[in-house]
């Protein structure tokens, strides 16, 4: 997860091996440094109209923010999947140091999210969120942080398999909410089609007055129908500009 350039971690002010984001204590630990939550956390958990009873899954959480932001926002059951045990371990620290804070609860599982076809998990979510790699393997410029490496560039997890594990994971006319770069749009639409979860709204996002978007906000429904539609704008310059409703 990163924050767009120059614009520092917002929502946080780093101390030690914390971070304060909004009102979570987020412990950062030494081996993911360079992978602080970013504005696309705030983005991509209000994009969903949550209701209390729902069960909501994040693939790829890293430490637990998104999967925390979404307990926060109204009572439902979130569950993050992992494949890294240190990082799914923080996540489930984090949850435990931010319980009071929450209205929802919290799960982390440590797994590989292109293993969940035949698990207990198939087919028992309402709504399914990621953040996966904004570049191809290959693309973009690389970071000196293997951890913010991992989150940036695809590695042996590719946007396909985040899609087939969104798939597996909904129920019927359950919701997939992914944020991603614009040129990662048409293989979105292509994979989430194959996977019967064709993209029905996109939101894009913009950071500078005049520039190109820097993120689209992609919604698609497992089982969804024809039509396409391209939500109002969000313009986001400064941490004021985020909220969680």
């Amino acid at each position: 997860m990163n924050a767009p350039s120059g614009s520092g971690p917002p929502l946080s002010a780093v101390r030690g091996s914390f971070v304060r984001f909004g009102d979570l204590d987020i412990e950062i630990p030494e081996t993911v440094r360079g992978c602080k939550p970013g504005h696309e956390v705030v983005l991509l958990a209000g994009a969903a109209k949550l209701r209390n009873g729902q069960r909501v899954a994040e693939l790829g959480c890293g430490i637990g923010v998104l999967t925390l932001c979404l307990a926060q926002r109204a009572a439902v059951a979130a569950v993050g999947f992992e494949i890294q045990r240190e990082i799914a371990e923080t996540a489930r620290r984090n949850a435990e140091r931010n319980a009071g804070r929450l209205r929802g609860r919290v799960e982390y599982v440590c797994t590989d999210i292109r293993r969940l076809g035949g698990t207990p998990w198939e087919g028992r979510f309402d709504a399914v969120f990621a953040n996966p790699p904004f570049y191809r393997a290959g693309a973009g410029r690389r970071s000196p942080h293997p951890m913010r490496d991992l989150a940036r560039h695809e590695g042996e997890t590719a946007l396909a398999d985040f899609v087939r594990a969104a798939s597996i994971l909904l129920h019927a006319r359950g919701r997939l909410y992914f944020i991603l770069r614009p040129d990662r749009l048409p293989e979105l639409v292509k994979r989430a089609a194959e996977h019967r979860c064709p993209v029905k709204t996109i939101t894009p996002v913009y950071t500078r007055a005049g520039a190109d978007a820097e993120w689209l906000i992609a919604e698609g429904i497992k089982g969804g129908r024809g039509g396409f539609s391209i939500a109002a704008a969000r313009f986001v310059q400064d941490q004021r500009d985020l909220t969680l409703t």
